[in-house]
């Protein structure tokens, strides 16, 4: 996912989207997701806590974007 980060976030930055890389689940919570306009989800975790599943599918019910890669993208 790293690497893909630094594929992917000069083009898009050129393109005046700016991207914000973690690898944390923690950061998987209402406040910090508050800061964003959409999610990009590439990442190799098999398991989220529910906190962090309701503040996913609250995020996206707000009206947020969800946008998950799948490494065969």
């Amino acid at each position: 996912p790293a690497d893909r980060f630094g594929q992917l976030e000069p083009v898009l930055a050129a393109r005046g989207v700016a991207l914000t890389y973690t690898e944390k689940p923690d950061d998987l919570n209402a406040k910090t997701l508050a800061g964003y306009d959409a999610l990009v989800v590439y990442a190799n975790h098999t398991k989220i806590t529910p906190e962090q599943e309701k503040a996913l599918l609250e995020y996206v019910e707000g009206g947020k974007g969800f946008v998950p890669l799948h490494c065969a993208s």
